[in-house]
């Protein structure tokens, strides 16, 4: 399944990208599950972030790998894989996109996930929605809106 968030802010391709680091990724988590992050690398490819998510009653590890980035006349992005997911995730791409617009610049958030099993995507997709359409708020509360 896929999840695709687009946030318009008045900052320039290179003020956002440079503000993509720990305090943000802190910033960007959502309310629930509650997120301890463990490890921060940074956005290259093979940086790794780990997190630690609290779910009240259990807590589950969730690590990713920056498995590619790069940068041409009008975008910039990374893309994080899961290497440990939570159940029932089997598979987790996250293409982070900035890309240049009239006004300074568009963030793209764009999510491909799947638990093997297309009956649980379509049960899990509407928890797993909002965590990135929370993303939205952030961006604009940070960068210009």
């Amino acid at each position: 399944m896929q999840i695709k968030v687009k946030t318009p802010v008045r900052e320039s391709r290179s003020e956002v990208w440079s503000a993509f680091n720990r305090e943000l990724f802190l910033a960007l988590a959502p309310p629930y599950p509650k997120v301890e992050l463990l490890r921060f690398d940074g956005c290259s490819v093979n940086d790794e972030v780990h997190l630690l998510l609290k779910l009240g009653f259990a807590q589950l590890s969730w690590n990713a790998r920056i498995v590619d980035e790069g940068t041409t006349e009008t975008a910039t992005y990374f893309i994080d894989k899961g290497i440990v997911l939570p159940f029932p995730l089997q598979r987790w791409v996250h293409v982070h996109l900035i890309e240049d617009n009239d006004t300074g610049c568009t963030i793209t958030d764009e999510v491909a996930f799947t638990t093997g099993n297309g009956l649980v995507d379509l049960f899990i997709y509407p928890f797993l929605f909002p965590t990135i359409y929370f993303r939205k708020f952030i961006y604009r509360r940070i960068f210009k809106y």
